[in-house]
Formats: C-alpha cells, sequence, structure tokens
C-alpha cells in the first residue's frame, strides 16, 4: 500500500515537472525573437500562459516566493544574444546584443541594443576586439587556462564565454548582468518548422543582393509583396534582411514574425504532444540560459503585469546624437565611443537612465534653448547634456527678455509628454501650451530663468 501511494506521489511530481517543462517552451522561442529586435516578448510570455488551451494546465505561479537577482534593487537584467550557430561562418559570434532591463515594481520594460562592432578591450587584456567575439574569447582563454593550469588573464575574471561577455557588457554599461539568454539561427528555423510555417503579410518588395549565403559570400533575397506561407529558412532571411531596408522595417518585420509563431504556439493543444516533444527538443540543442526553472516562473509572472506597449527601446548608434562614431582599425570598420577609447560615460549614462529617456527619441522632438537668464554660456552647456540624453537641440539662442523663472513652452498641445516631463524634472520651472507663433519649427522652446543654476546641468 504504501509502495502504490509513493508511486502515486512519484507519478504526480513526474506530471507536473512534465507540464512545467512543456509550458516554459514559449520563454526561450519568445526570448530569442526579442534578440532579434522584436518587442512583444513580455505581452506573448503573458498571453502564452492565459490563452493557450494546453498551456492552461500549468499550475499558477502568482504565488511563486522565488526573486530574481537584482530586484531587491529594483531592476533585473538579462543579456539576450543571438549567434548564427554550427553550421555557419563565425558560428559563435553573439551577432545580436540586448540588454532587457525589468523593473518589477513598477511593472516596466526596456530593451538597449548594442552594435556588434563596438571596438571595446577585452577584460583583464590589453586586447581590442569587437564586442561579438566576446564569447569566442572567453570560451578560448577558459580552454587555455585548462591546459596551461595558468594564464596571463587576471584571475577574477570570469572563465567562460557567457560569463565573459556579460562581464564585458556590464563593464561597458556599468549596469551589472545577471542573466542570459541566448538562441541560435538553427534552432528558430527548426521551430518554425516544428509548428508548420508561419503566413505572414509582406508589404513592399524585398531584393536583398547581400544576403549571408553561409559559406562567407553572398546571395540575392528576393520576396514579393503579398501574402506568403514561409518555412524556417525564408522566416528566418525574412528577419534578417537589412541591406536594402531600414533597421526600423526589420524591427516590424521581426514583430510579423512573433506575432504568426505567437498564434501557432497558442493553438498547441494535448493533441500536439509530439509536436512539443520535438519543440523541447530543439529547445535543448539550440538555447541555452542561466535561469533556473523557479526564476523563469518569476519571470513569466513579472511579464504578465507589463504594458508590451509601452516596452521602452533604445539603440546605442553613430546618429548625430548617438554616443558613437565610425572609426577604422587595423583596415577593420567598427564604432567607438565618441568621447574617445574606453570612455563608456555617455553609453553608461544611456543605459542607467534608459527608464528615464527611452522614450525621449521616440517622440523626437525638436527643441529651441533661450538664455533668459544673465550667466553667459549656460544654454550651450545645457544643450550639450540634453543631447547626450537623446534630445534633439535645433537652436540655442538669447532669450529677447530676461526671464525670473524658468519656462517650457509646449507647441504640440501635449503631443510630446514625455519630452516635456523629463524637462520639467531635470529644469523645474513652468510649463505652458500654445499655439505655434508664425515661423517657429520647434517643438518645444525652453527659456533658462534667472533661477536656472549651473548646478543642474
Amino acid at each position: 500500500m504504501i509502495d502504490d501511494l509513493e508511486k502515486k506521489k512519484r507519478r504526480k511530481k513526474t506530471k507536473k515537472i512534465v507540464l512545467w517543462t512543456i509550458g516554459l517552451l514559449a520563454i526561450p522561442v519568445v526570448a530569442w525573437l526579442l534578440a532579434f529586435g522584436v518587442s512583444h516578448i513580455l505581452g506573448v510570455l503573458s498571453k502564452n500562459i492565459k490563452g493557450s488551451p494546453f498551456l492552461s494546465f500549468l499550475p499558477k505561479v502568482e504565488t511563486a516566493e522565488t526573486k530574481l537577482k537584482g530586484e531587491d534593487e529594483g531592476r533585473v537584467n538579462i543579456l539576450l544574444l543571438g549567434m548564427p550557430g554550427p553550421g555557419n561562418p563565425g558560428p559563435e559570434l553573439t551577432d545580436t546584443i540586448i540588454i532587457l532591463s525589468l523593473k518589477p515594481a513598477e511593472n516596466k520594460a526596456a530593451m538597449l541594443s548594442i552594435p556588434r562592432d563596438l571596438y571595446v578591450q577585452a577584460p583583464g587584456t590589453r586586447s581590442y576586439v569587437r564586442v561579438n567575439s566576446m564569447y569566442t574569447l572567453g570560451e578560448q582563454r577558459a580552454q587555455w587556462t585548462q591546459k596551461q593550469k595558468d594564464s596571463s588573464f587576471v584571475t577574477e575574471q570570469p572563465t567562460d564565454g557567457f560569463s565573459y561577455c556579460k562581464q564585458s557588457i556590464s563593464d561597458i554599461t556599468s549596469l551589472p548582468i545577471h542573466y542570459f539568454l541566448k538562441m541560435d539561427f538553427v534552432g528558430f528555423e527548426k521551430i518554425v518548422d516544428e509548428l508548420g510555417g508561419v503566413d505572414v503579410y509582406v508589404e513592399q518588395d524585398i531584393r536583398d543582393p547581400y544576403f549571408p549565403d553561409g559559406k562567407y559570400g553572398y546571395t540575392t533575397f528576393r520576396i514579393s509583396k503579398g501574402q506568403h506561407h514561409m518555412d524556417g529558412r525564408l522566416a528566418l532571411k525574412y528577419a534578417r534582411s537589412r541591406k536594402t531596408t531600414s533597421d526600423f522595417d526589420r524591427a516590424k518585420r521581426q514583430q510579423q514574425i512573433l506575432t504568426s509563431i505567437k498564434e501557432k504556439a497558442l493553438d498547441l493543444t494535448v493533441f500536439d504532444a509530439g509536436k512539443i516533444i520535438n519543440i523541447i527538443k530543439i529547445i535543448g540543442d539550440h538555447f541555452k540560459t542561466d535561469l533556473s526553472v523557479e526564476e523563469i516562473k518569476r519571470l513569466i509572472k513579472i511579464s504578465q503585469d507589463v504594458n508590451k506597449d509601452e516596452i521602452i527601446v533604445r539603440v546605442l548608434d553613430n546618429s548625430t546624437n548617438g554616443p558613437l562614431k565610425s572609426a577604422n582599425y587595423n583596415g577593420a570598420s567598427v564604432v567607438v565611443p565618441k568621447l574617445g577609447m574606453n570612455n563608456y560615460s555617455q553609453i553608461q549614462q544611456i543605459a542607467k537612465n534608459i527608464f528615464e529617456e527611452g522614450n525621449l527619441a521616440s517622440e523626437a522632438a525638436k527643441i529651441e534653448i533661450q538664455n533668459g537668464g544673465s550667466t553667459a554660456g549656460i544654454a550651450t552647456s545645457l544643450t550639450k547634456t540634453l543631447r547626450n540624453s537623446g534630445l534633439n537641440i535645433i537652436r540655442v539662442t538669447d532669450a529677447k527678455t530676461k526671464f525670473q523663472t524658468t519656462q517650457i513652452i509646449d507647441y504640440t498641445t501635449g503631443a510630446k509628454p514625455n519630452t516635456i516631463k523629463f524637462l520639467k524634472s531635470k529644469l523645474g520651472g513652468r510649463v505652458t501650451q500654445e499655439a505655434p507663433p508664425k515661423g517657429v519649427i520647434a517643438d518645444i522652446v525652453v527659456i533658462l530663468g534667472e533661477n536656472f543654476k549651473e548646478s543642474q546641468i
């Protein structure tokens, strides 16, 4: 009798573990897609738990007690990595690098994309390399150390590829990187194929003559406008192609792919056990993370409360207001900090303040700064600071009259709320909404008053 009870308990426990394993298959798929520019990860996680006929059998996670690292400090940072994988040139290069930051207490999420060509000093060395080679360098270091039993690297440095990559990104951004999530191209293709393909409407003809052919060369990728049923290979090409369209178009295409995958995944039922088992196997072969099962459960719970339409997205780039510039070192085209090699202060400011400043770039408000006080040059100094925060300052001048109090004049009738809120928090003063005078092209005019001090810059 006791043996029978024990067997029942073991079967019940095993069944629960299997259900959790199957349910968690959504996490790595969506996380990897996010690592390729998709901004719907959190909404999809929530819908997968709540809407799938099969996943509805999962135990509820509302009472999950395990906290994520960083949660007590108010912010969790997860490094999302996309790699080509076996059978591709540079299989272990992390060609997509994104920091996903969560503020559980505020139900907020933000993504910061780091370009693969950022030229940085490898932790513990004097060598400079592209940041996308950090994983490979870390793996080589670990193997060399194991063989030599001694190393010229600093002993405190991490001893495997993912830890080395996390350390490098932490050094650049000054953020603690708590976890990583990684998947490769092959896994993506196989999952799409296992789901039976995806249905996508292509909004414009695409002809990309520079799509990688997998043999260190190029091939031409073509697809016509209209409805398409895509297998994994075509879906990957559609999501990756970028040479002849903008990164904004590319992100939109990736969102289309994610939406189609989500719809297919939500259709899975208990009768699709074969597909589910195959997807689990694919994940096991092509996905890696240092999140534990309990931590993934907590991640699901947090994701349910985040509004996916308000996820903040920021890209480190070499635009006029961006922190990077193009350069050439030893014949290699790279990007480096505008402030100088190893000077990541501007990048660190962006990373630290992404929740406060993240929506500013998307609003793209045209701002004019006027000096209405008596301190010469203060408007110019403020302009430099605001540009570092991603604001578009189009004109700096002196006000026609003197003001005692700083004025923030909104000519957009409230269309740029995040910018107004940010300026108010930094500058104080009085906010008013007015109709734009004839000839004024600025969305917002800031007039610095006598009460504005250099200490506020």
